[in-house]
């Protein structure tokens, strides 16, 4: 008896859905555009402003106390 009250109120209720649905306002259409797309190549850059920093750095410093008469090296260049 409960199985039949219970099925009897599932297919109401289904039918009140499918009712629901049927009567329910459509939503406006809304305009779309459709585009091909195809493939190309293009070249993109774009110049920026930057700086440009050493990743590694070596300090030349003297190892006995004194005054240094002559320089041997060049700021900036290779060492060997």
């Amino acid at each position: 008896m409960k199985t039949r009250i219970v099925l009897g109120l599932c297919m109401l209720l289904a039918a009140d859905l499918l009712f629901a649905a049927e009567t329910a306002p459509k939503a406006p259409q809304i305009p779309v555009m459709i585009v091909e797309v195809i493939e190309d190549s293009e070249i993109f850059s774009q110049d920026l402003p930057g700086r440009v920093s050493a990743y590694r750095t070596a300090q030349v410093r003297a190892r006995v106390t004194g005054i240094i008469e002559k320089r041997v090296f060049e700021e900036g260049s290779n060492v060997e």
